[in-house]
Formats: structure tokens, C-alpha cells, sequence
């Protein structure tokens, strides 16, 4: 089944979501989900509203899409008013659920955004826990000193490395659009460093080799490292590597470059914020550039991932 999204898109009703979906009975939970709000997603909210009590959805601010939005108008949803508000907003939703009386409340998201406020989510007796998507939002809750609630990481489920080929792709894309549209340039012509060596990173330097640049490697972790030997990139010192680079993509989950990189570059580095993945065009002509490559997440369902044996649950303490 497809549904027709405008301007003429087809977008997949995912059969294989909904066949496992069918096989696992409706759930006696009550949902606040953090997502991505793409017309790629659609389907995925509109089967999580099916099969439990979806409260409300907070869309992600730079991927709220209105065209997605409008056609889960049965699912109340709270645009933030940016970034920062996401955790607050999802917070205050949780809260208003969890002193109603119903169903046990759950907050599914993909950022850690409630890191901070998971110890006031707690104090609620209705309020049961969190599933977190990201590998970025569990290192996120693992900060957190005593976890009150139980989280449920499925950022290394092994249907979630499936995305990692897909997210590789689409960042090479955007990198390459940006070069085509904004310098008249070829990706294949330029040289590239790749920070950051997991699975993105893996795949993302496997993409970009095969345009035909040259691509080099960095992460701080050796095994990463001698993988990259391994798989024939060049690697290096960081500072030689940014010095050499003419294109630098960040996907290590984390800051991506600091001021402190920027003050060791001839040129002027642009940019309020550098977040990963994020793309460093560098042209010998003079001047840096800056902008963030768009990732079109491959939305997976939670009842797919086998929660209870792919999820890993972080250690918690719940005060009695």
C-alpha cells in the first residue's frame, strides 16, 4: 500500500511494520513520542497511535514537516519553539499525562532530550519510563548520575545498524547537493575527512569513496582506527588531516569541530552552531562555509526491534 503525499510523492505504507504490528496485541500504555515529523513518518506515528494511547507528539523543530502534521491531524502534536524547548515540552506533556488517571505513561524520543528532567518525571507514580532511539540520547541519559526510571536504549539494536547505510547515503547526497548547487563543484574532485569512524562514519566513507574522492579518516578511537587501515583510507594526525582536508563531515554524535580547530585554519570559519552530522567546505579560493547536511531518518517500529531481546536497558534506581 502507498499513500500519494503531495506534490505527487508516494510514500511507502511500510508492509513489514504493519505485519508485525499485527502479530503484537495493542499495548495498555500511554505515549508521549519525540520524532521526526517527515511525511516519511507517517505511517510509522499512525501505527503507534493504533496500536497504543498516543497523548501528544513533539515533532523535532528542524524536521517538523506541516504537509506531515496536517495528515496526522487525529494525533495532537507541539511544535517547540526551538531545540532547546524540546525537552521541557516533552516533559510538560508526560507530566500533564501521568497525573491524569490512566494507563502508565512512557516517553519514546530520539535525542535525550528528558535527560534532564527524567528525575522530575519520576516523582510521578503513572510515569514508567523512557525508550530512546539515539545513540547520542543514551549517552545522554548514561550522564545522568542514578537513572529513577527504567530507559531503554535501541540505539545498538541490530535493526537499528540498518539505518546507518541509509543515513551514510543521505549525508554523501546532501554533501554533495551543497557542492554542486552552492560552488559548481564535484564531490569527486575534492579531498574529504570523515570524523568520526562508527557506523555512520563506516558507511559514510564508503559512499564517498565510491564518487572517486579521496577520503581520509579520523576518530579517537584506535580500534576505529585500525579499522579505517584496514579498509584503505588514509588516516593521521587530526590537525594534519583538517589541513589537508578541502571537505570535512562530521558524524561522531558529537561537536564536530571546535573554535579551538577553527583558530588553527588560515580562513575564517561561518557558522552560529556546528552540529554532526555537519559539512566543512573549504575552498582554496578562500573562506570557510558551513552547512548542515539534512538527514532523512529511516523510521523503524519499535515492535520490529524486539524491545525485550535487542533493547538494553540502562542501570536505574527507583527510590522506594
Amino acid at each position: 500500500m502507498t499513500t500519494l503525499t503531495a506534490p505527487g510523492r508516494l510514500i511507502s505504507e511500510l508492509p513489514v511494520l504493519q505485519q508485525t504490528a499485527a502479530a503484537v496485541p495493542d499495548l495498555d500504555c500511554r505515549l508521549v513520542l519525540v520524532a521526526h515529523a517527515l511525511d516519511t513518518a507517517v505511517p510509522y506515528i499512525r501505527t503507534l497511535a493504533h496500536h497504543l494511547d498516543l497523548v501528544e507528539l513533539i515533532p523535532v523543530p528542524y524536521s517538523a514537516r506541516r504537509s506531515a502534521i496536517d495528515r496526522l491531524g487525529e494525533v495532537r502534536s507541539t511544535v517547540p519553539s526551538s531545540i532547546e524547548a524540546v525537552g521541557r515540552a516533552a516533559t510538560d506533556a508526560a507530566l500533564r499525562a501521568a497525573r491524569t488517571p490512566g494507563a502508565p505513561v512512557v516517553v519514546q524520543e530520539v535525542g535525550g532530550y528528558c535527560a534532564n528532567t527524567v528525575g522530575e518525571l519520576a516523582r510521578e507514580p503513572r510515569f514508567t519510563g523512557v525508550v530512546e532511539d539515539t545513540k547520542q540520547g543514551q549517552w545522554r541519559y548514561e550522564r545522568v548520575p542514578m537513572l529513577p526510571v527504567p530507559v531503554f536504549t535501541i540505539a545498538d539494536s541490530p535493526l537499528k545498524a540498518l539505518e546507518d547505510v541509509q543515513v551514510g547515503r543521505s549525508v554523501m547526497n546532501s554533501v554533495e547537493h551543497l557542492l554542486r548547487t552552492r560552488f559548481y563543484s564535484l564531490l569527486a574532485e575534492r579531498r574529504v575527512l570523515v570524523l568520526g569512524y562508527g557506523g555512520i562514519g563506516t558507511a559514510l566513507a564508503d559512499h564517498v569513496r565510491r564518487t572517486g574522492a579521496r577520503v581520509a579518516v579520523h576518530d579517537p578511537d584506535e580500534v576505529r582506527m585500525s579499522a579505517a587501515v584496514v579498509h584503505g583510507y588514509r588516516v593521521g594526525q587530526r590537525e594534519e588531516l583538517l589541513g589537508w582536508a578541502e571537505v570535512i563531515i562530521g558524524v561522531s554524535g558529537h561537536r564536530a569541530l571546535t573554535t579551538a580547530d577553527a583558530d588553527r585554519q588560515p580562513h575564517e570559519l561561518v557558522g552560529p552552531k556546528i552540529h554532526s552530522p555537519t559539512a566543512i567546505i573549504h575552498l582554496p579560493t578562500g573562506g570557510w562555509t558551513t552547512k548542515s547536511a539534512s538527514v532523512w531518518n529511516t523510521f523503524v517500529s519499535p515492535c520490529a526491534k524486539r524491545l525485550s531481546t535487542e533493547a538494553v536497558l540502562l542501570p536505574f534506581h527507583r527510590s522506594s
